[in-house]
């Protein structure tokens, strides 16, 4: 098939740009002709997928109005944009079928016809869901960004989500049958996150081998559990003296006060004493991530509600056991007492005694990572990308039969 492929940030920059990414290659090494369309910097270059790059259009210039429409001014010059990137593309090479995610509304303004190919919406996390996470209220202008979102789910050929989770939500949030959105799982390249042995990260930070590292990858923001787990770390670092927690990933300016939450976590902390056993990364190039995950003994990401969670499986390829939150996707994902250990979301005593129970009992975590490991074998990327090439198929037929989510 000829397919392509519409991401609004560059590859291996975010969740939906390493799905993307994972999810081209895969595609092509089973000899389907991929075009990936994203921003211009930086575009990748390898064998595989075609990369077309896009200059992202700068939000309408109406100052007074941006302010209190800001993410409207943002959405709707990428959408009108993205879609005559994509016409012009398929008029020179014609698709068969065109993914986009629902962020952002890539969809809105192609409409599946007899100039346009079916069109495949991809559920990440809808923006509606974002703002409740991060206790934002849903203003006008999120409402009118939303309704934008929705907008592009109804005409779309096929809707998938991540998870069964993901998917019940945007049914509510969007006034969508629940039964016009399929489920499909995302993969993880299980030979990229391998079981290794990777003490590098430990003698970067100045630690023992026989200390213990535990892992967070992610957003510094609340709907990540930042402000949870650095409270149930200083509770967990006052019981387990050897242990530490290594953070990867940018700050949010999402403090109470509208600053950055890495400071404000980071001075709530200092009065602990524990401070200098939180050890700040920054953000990190996904290419980082296979040793970052390698060098840790375990992971943890108290999400309060991950529509899928992609971390935890790459982490859990890595032969490591997580720790996360039993709310949204993850529970499809990770097997409480089995692969980790499931807490309820913004809970800090539970997290708290995760993280001591892991941090204390090396042969658990030994058996919880082998048994990690089995289970990401089931999400591989290559096999995610037959079911994806089937879904495109279903897609297609619908859309000769003139059939809409």
């Amino acid at each position: 098939m000829r397919i392509g492929l519409l991401c609004p940030e560059p590859v291996g920059a975010g969740g939906i740009g390493t799905y993307t990414g994972t999810l081209a290659r895969a595609l092509a090494d089973e000899g389907h002709d991929v075009r990936v369309l994203l921003p211009v910097a930086p575009v990748p270059e390898e064998k595989g997928p075609c990369y077309h790059g896009l200059a992202f259009p700068s939000r309408y210039r109406l100052p007074a109005f941006n302010r209190a429409w800001g993410l409207s001014t943002a959405l709707l010059p990428w959408a009108r944009h993205a879609a005559e990137a994509v016409r012009a593309l398929h008029a020179e090479h014609p698709f068969d079928v065109i993914e986009v995610p629902e962020w952002m509304a890539g969809g809105l303004f192609l409409k599946p016809g007899r100039t346009l190919p079916a069109l495949v919406v991809r559920l990440h996390t809808h923006l509606a869901l974002v703002r409740r996470l991060n206790d934002l209220p849903m203003t006008l202008d999120a409402r009118l960004a939303s309704s934008l979102e929705a907008r592009a789910l109804r005409h779309a050929s096929m809707v998938l989500a991540n998870s069964a989770a993901l998917a019940d939500a945007v049914s509510i949030d969007y006034r969508i049958p629940r039964k016009a959105i399929d489920v499909l799982h995302l993969g993880v390249d299980v030979e990229r996150f391998s079981v290794q042995e990777a003490p590098a990260l430990k003698r970067s930070l100045g630690l023992e081998p026989t200390e213990t590292l535990a892992l967070f990858v992610g957003r510094i923001e609340r709907r990540k559990g930042a402000d949870t787990l650095v409270e149930a770390f200083a509770a967990a670092a006052a019981k387990v003296s050897g242990l530490h927690l290594a953070v990867a990933g940018g700050d949010t300016m999402t403090a109470p006060d509208g600053t950055s939450l890495r400071e404000h976590l980071a001075s709530r902390l200092m009065a602990t004493g524990y401070a200098r056993r939180l050890h700040w990364l920054g953000p990190r190039d996904h290419r980082e991530l296979p040793e970052l995950y390698a060098g840790c003994d375990f992971f943890v990401a108290p999400s309060r509600l991950e529509p899928f969670g992609l971390v935890y499986l790459e982490a859990m390829a890595a032969g490591k056991p997580v720790i996360g939150c039993a709310a949204g996707g993850v529970p499809e994902i990770v097997q409480d007492g089995m692969q980790g250990v499931l807490v309820p979301p913004a809970n800090a005593k539970a997290l708290a005694e995760a993280l001591v129970l892991l941090a204390t009992d090396p042969k658990r975590r030994q058996a919880m990572g082998e048994r990690a490991r089995a289970r990401a074998l089931a999400f591989d990327h290559r096999a995610l990308a037959s079911r994806t090439a089937a879904c495109y198929l279903e897609a297609r037929a619908r859309h000769a039969k003139g059939r809409h989510a």
